[in-house]
């Protein structure tokens, strides 16, 4: 049996779609999954964009555990972040203005599905960007990027669990609301 090799020339870009989601939450896997399943290429952003917009939910202790510890090896911001955590779960991600930004995305996935069931997932999406799966078979693109200052996965990072025993004592009740909101229209 010969190696899967991806190929990287379909590149059809899209400016119907874009991944918007928050950091950590899987936008670099789902974008390579989606060009690799449907030759499509969609443009990721943390930003809303002025387009059909995808989003990948993902469980806000996860989301949060996982950024602090990258920005964390990154920038060194652990003791910022051990000072006062609970600007790092609040400050930057949602705010009473939010609770109605489900509103604002076309397609949502959540993150279980996309790591548990990637495939059944793109189909779902494809089905809903009305393009055809064209390759069943994959092969990650996605690694370590330190130049871009990302990680695969922070989970073995050396403060993680440091991280995120202190993310699970945060109220992350406002948090939680927005999330429930979007697992409740997630395909």
């Amino acid at each position: 049996m010969t190696e899967y090799t991806p190929n990287t020339k379909i590149k059809h870009p899209t400016s119907e779609y874009s991944i918007v989601t928050i950091p950590r939450s899987g936008s670099n896997y789902l974008q390579d999954r989606i060009e690799q399943h449907t030759g499509i290429f969609v443009k990721k952003s943390h930003e809303l964009q002025n387009n059909k917009m995808i989003t990948v939910v993902r469980d806000p202790i996860d989301f949060l555990s996982s950024y602090v510890a990258m920005d964390a090896l990154y920038f060194g911001s652990l003791d910022n972040f051990l000072s006062n955590p609970q600007d790092w779960c609040f400050s930057s991600w949602y705010t009473e203005n939010d609770m109605d930004i489900v509103d604002n995305f076309d397609i949502i996935i959540t993150y279980e599905s996309l790591i548990n069931s990637p495939l059944e997932t793109i189909k779902k999406i494809a089905d809903k960007m009305s393009v055809e799966i064209i390759e069943d078979r994959y092969k990650s693109n996605v690694v370590d990027k330190a130049y871009r200052n990302h990680v695969k996965s922070s989970k073995s990072l050396k403060d993680y669990d440091t991280i995120r025993q202190i993310v699970e004592k945060q109220d992350l009740s406002k948090t939680y609301e927005i999330y429930n909101k979007f697992l409740a229209k997630a395909i």
